[in-house]
C-alpha cells in the first residue's frame, strides 16, 4: 500500500506540471530597466516563458549612445512556443536593421540571420515586413523571417538586435517582442492511468 501510494503521488506531480508553469512575463525597459546590450550567455540572464503571451518592451538603435537589445528566453519542459511577433514603431530614420535567434546550447542561428530594410517613406510590399500604420512596422515571424523557428520546444534561446545603419547613423526604433507560449497535453494514456489508480483507490477503500 505504501508503494501504491507512492507511485499515485509521482503520477499526480507529473500530471499536474502540464498546467504548473511560470506567468507570463510582461517586461517594459522604462519600468523594469534596459535590456542587455550584449549576448547573454549565461541561463541566469533568461526571462522563463510562461503560457500565454510574454511581452518586452523597449527601445534601441544608434542614437547619440549606441543601444543593441539582446533578450535570452527560456521554454519549460512540456511548454512549446508557438509564435513570435516583432512590432515596430517611432521609427527616426531609414536604416537597416539585423535580427537573430540563437539555441543558447547550440551556437547555431535557427535558422540564420536575417538583414532587412525598415524605411519610413518607402513602399514595404517586398519585404517581409507589414505596415501598421504610417510608421509601425509588424513582422510576423511564424512567416518570412524566420518562417522555420516555431514552434520551439523545451531549451534556453536568446533573441538580438543589432547593425543597425543609416544615413546618418542615427536610426533608432521602439519595438515589442510577443512570445507566445502553450502547454503540451500529456498523452491520453497517462491520464487514463490516473483514472485508473484513482477508481483502484476508491475501490479498496470502499472495500476495506
Amino acid at each position: 500500500m505504501k508503494k501504491f501510494a507512492l507511485f499515485s503521488i509521482f503520477l499526480f506531480t507529473v500530471m499536474g506540471m502540464e498546467t504548473v508553469g511560470a506567468a507570463p512575463v510582461v517586461y517594459d525597459e522604462s519600468i523594469n530597466g534596459d535590456l542587455l546590450d550584449s549576448t547573454p550567455f549565461h541561463s541566469s540572464l533568461f526571462f522563463t516563458l510562461g503560457v500565454g503571451s510574454n511581452t518586452f518592451t523597449g527601445s534601441a538603435g544608434h542614437s547619440g549612445i549606441t543601444d543593441f537589445d539582446y533578450l535570452g528566453v527560456t521554454i519549460d519542459t512540456n511548454h512549446t512556443l508557438t509564435d513570435i511577433t516583432l512590432s515596430i514603431s517611432n521609427i527616426t530614420d531609414n536604416g537597416t536593421l539585423r535580427l537573430f535567434g540563437i539555441r543558447f546550447d547550440d551556437p547555431d542561428t535557427i535558422p540564420g540571420d536575417a538583414s532587412e530594410t525598415f524605411n519610413r517613406t518607402s513602399d514595404l510590399e517586398s519585404l517581409t515586413f507589414t505596415r501598421d500604420d504610417t510608421e509601425s512596422l509588424l513582422v510576423p515571424f511564424s512567416t518570412g523571417v524566420f518562417e522555420s523557428v516555431v514552434p520551439l520546444t523545451e531549451g534556453g534561446y536568446y533573441f538580438g538586435m543589432t547593425s543597425f545603419s543609416g544615413t546618418p547613423l542615427d536610426a533608432s526604433i521602439d519595438y515589442t517582442w510577443t512570445f507566445d507560449v502553450t502547454s503540451v497535453p500529456l498523452p491520453s494514456a497517462v491520464w487514463l492511468l490516473g483514472a485508473g489508480i484513482i477508481g483502484l483507490a476508491m475501490a479498496r477503500k470502499k472495500k476495506a
